[in-house]
């Protein structure tokens, strides 16, 4: 008896099932064109000056050598492009941005202990890169249609309105009549040499070694990208600009064992030269000006004295208006290795 009751059921049930999806028709109340335009833009800050690893070989007697490799990362690629593909079907109407300010160099540090309280460090830095990149606009031409559609018995999610016998909704859909992209390649390129020479006295007492060194360097870097000229921004050519630098450098570290954590702070004082650069038919004219930078310094280094992993970190903050961008946080990975010629 409960099975032939069920019957009943599930035909009533099938029914409202079978009505549920049934449209008494779908009607075209709108129609309109419709253009969408998306420009992504790549931004190539020039980081003129780009120091590589401190030299702070600790010394703690005469004769002892000190040579050490390592590699300088600073800044970083951002890209919030939803599209970067160029798919057409992803219609996107905002302005996207990709930042590329991120460089890499190689530095060399040796350094000689000439009596108990002198010694003398030398350096060079170097880093080389270009990437092709391509900012673009694209455009799509849409056709935009909006259907109204009448339902039977059923309730659509989210309904609209009641009409005395079932629900309404209204569906836009878009077509795409047409699309077009226009983008045209840009390099990113930089060259970047930095030369010092120190002398200076050290002193070690027990586990803490101090030293306390001046001297004198020469920087240069040739850069493509974008660069404040004349009060004109973000000009795109090529740059190339030279640095003599004075600079003082007091370190101090402590040891023990194999593990050997010390920090210092560099006070450099930059003369900073320009070149002249036509660009587009604009001549914009040589700059030169004086500026100052401090690098407060922390690092560590594990290992025995004569092959030490070391890892620093440094920071670049400019005393008063640089004319240029540069990064401001530098992450150095290499090896120190430090013996006694006596």
């Amino acid at each position: 008896m409960k099975a032939q009751s069920l019957l009943p059921i599930s035909a009533l049930f099938s029914a409202i099932l079978l009505f549920q999806s049934c449209a008494i028709n779908s009607t075209l109340i709108d129609t309109q064109q419709v253009t969408v335009t998306h420009e992504h833009r790549v931004e190539l800050p020039a980081a003129m000056y780009t120091p590589g690893a401190s030299n702070l070989p600790m010394f703690e007697k005469k004769g002892d050598v000190s040579l050490a490799v390592s590699m300088t990362n600073s800044g970083k690629n951002t890209n919030n492009d939803s599209n970067p593909e160029g798919d057409p079907t992803k219609v996107s109407g905002k302005t996207t941005h990709q930042n590329i300010s991120k460089t890499r160099t190689f530095t060399v540090n040796a350094g000689y202990a000439l009596t108990n309280k002198i010694g003398l460090t030398a350096s060079f830095t170097t880093g080389k890169d270009q990437e092709v990149y391509r900012p673009y606009i694209e455009s799509w031409n849409l056709t935009e249609n909006t259907y109204k559609t009448d339902y039977w018995f059923f309730i659509p999610i989210p309904w609209e309105q009641w009409t005395g016998i079932g629900w309404s909704t209204t569906d836009k859909i878009q077509t795409i009549n047409d699309y077009q992209k226009v983008s045209k390649p840009i390099v990113r390129s930089y060259k970047y040499y930095d030369g010092e020479l120190a002398i200076g006295k050290y002193k070690k007492h027990n586990n803490l070694k101090t030293g306390m060194y001046g001297g004198l360097g020469f920087a240069k870097n040739e850069f493509k990208g974008h660069l404040t000229r004349n009060y004109h921004r973000d000009i795109y050519s090529q740059h190339d600009a030279s640095f003599f630098k004075l600079f003082v450098l007091p370190s101090a570290a402590y040891s023990q064992g194999w593990i050997e954590l010390g920090a210092a702070v560099k006070g450099s004082f930059l003369r900073y030269n320009l070149k002249s650069m036509e660009n587009n038919d604009r001549q914009y004219s040589a700059e030169g000006k004086n500026i100052f930078f401090v690098e407060p310094t922390v690092f560590l280094r594990i290992g025995p004295k004569a092959f030490r992993v070391q890892v620093e970190q440094k920071w670049l903050k400019g005393l008063g208006k640089s004319p240029f961008s540069t990064n401001n946080s530098f992450t150095s990975v290499g090896i120190i290795s430090m013996l006694s010629m006596r």
